[in-house]
């Protein structure tokens, strides 16, 4: 595989997917269609980051043992160079039950868009499990969880108290699409209820 620009072939290929893509927003509402361009263009910027990260990462990890100077030096140019490549909102720090801003982007059909809050169920490699946050309240009758007294904040000055699990879209995302909850210093955790989160996802998964 090489660079696009470098192929002409393939450069026509995406040129023409392109006017595809442009003719197919023309009949979609114009809101969406700038979300979802904008989307696209996030998304690719930040993978671009992600595939610099990672082959930095490979390199620091083939000097790891390695003490002469040269090793050395070549340790701390690359961590210089790291640093760019790091989402610039993201925790230092990531704990189960945290709430954390989490950027979904643009869903298929009725999957969550957008940017909600969610909590950290669980890590696995680069991603993470969370259970989004939604102001609406969920039709899981017995297995409705409220999470109360979130003190997070909102639109117009406001703080968002109350929210409710969406069972439905509980998934795994890239550690880069979450971030620190914007307008407070506050860490939000809800670790003490985990377990009854948990149990109330269990007993959705297996009725």
């Amino acid at each position: 595989m090489g660079l696009l620009r470098d192929n002409e072939t393939k450069k026509q290929t995406v040129k023409d997917k392109t006017k595809n893509l442009f003719s197919e927003l023309l009949d979609c509402d114009e809101d969406y269609a700038i979300k979802l361009i904008d989307w696209y263009l996030e998304k690719t910027k930040t993978n671009k980051k992600n595939i610099e990260e990672t082959e930095i990462r490979k390199q620091i990890k083939a000097l790891n043992g390695k003490t002469d100077q040269e090793s050395a030096d070549s340790r701390r140019k690359l961590y210089k160079n790291l640093n760019p490549t790091l989402p610039r909102n993201h925790p230092r720090t990531i704990n189960k039950g945290d709430v954390l801003y989490v950027n979904y982007g643009q869903g298929y059909g009725a999957e969550i868009s957008n940017g909600h809050y969610g909590v950290v169920l669980k890590r696995k490699g680069s991603n993470y499990l969370v259970a989004p946050l939604t102001k609406t309240q969920q039709p899981d009758a017995g297995n409705t969880m409220i999470l109360r007294n979130l003190g997070l904040p909102a639109k117009g000055n406001q703080t968002v108290q109350i929210g409710y699990v969406n069972f439905g879209q509980v998934k795994f995302v890239h550690y880069r699409r979450l971030e620190k909850v914007r307008g407070t210093n506050k860490v939000v955790n809800v670790a003490s209820q985990l377990q009854e989160l948990l149990q109330k996802f269990n007993n959705i998964i297996n009725s």
